[in-house]
């Protein structure tokens, strides 16, 4: 029962912080595009809203990425435990970049269109999904993470 506390209190937590954390992210995003003559505006109000919680719910289910990981391969020490976060961890934010890489080649090919004058080249922020991103890379970071330690836990079982 303590520990479903923990893990609820750490959801509820990351979450906030996340919702938080947001303005810095995309801030951080768009430090990282290279926009060229392409601007990025938002469409609707609700759609900042949904990503923010979208960014937020994101961060918040880190926990449970780890106590899938804790179901399936069992990490049994605290090295483990602290590689599998870090693995969960880095795969957001290499799946993060690499959206990132993606929208700059999409931006560069936009860019190079020619318009005629008085025509903006311009994209919706709530078709950036950074944080839709974000999150998967989350998954992939903890199924790694459980092919991983599954394999070196049931390697050190038969020794």
């Amino acid at each position: 029962m303590k520990k479903v506390l923990v893990y609820s209190g750490a959801v509820i937590a990351l979450t906030i912080v996340g919702f938080v954390l947001y303005p810095n992210f995309m801030n951080l995003s768009f430090l990282f595009l290279n926009k060229g003559d392409v601007s990025i505006f938002s469409s609707s109000m609700s759609g900042q809203f949904s990503a923010r919680l979208f960014f937020a719910i994101s961060i918040g289910v880190i926990p449970l990425f780890y106590l899938w990981v804790r179901y399936f391969a069992n990490p049994k020490h605290l090295r483990q435990k602290i590689l599998t976060y870090l693995l969960i961890i880095a795969g957001g934010i290499l799946s993060w970049q690499c959206s990132v890489i993606l929208l700059n080649y999409r931006l560069k090919r936009l860019s190079e269109f020619n318009v005629k004058p008085g025509i903006e080249n311009s994209v919706s922020l709530e078709h950036l999904n950074f944080d839709a991103y974000l999150l998967v890379g989350y998954a992939v970071g903890t199924i790694l993470s459980i092919l991983i330690f599954r394999n070196q836990n049931v390697q050190t079982d038969n020794v």
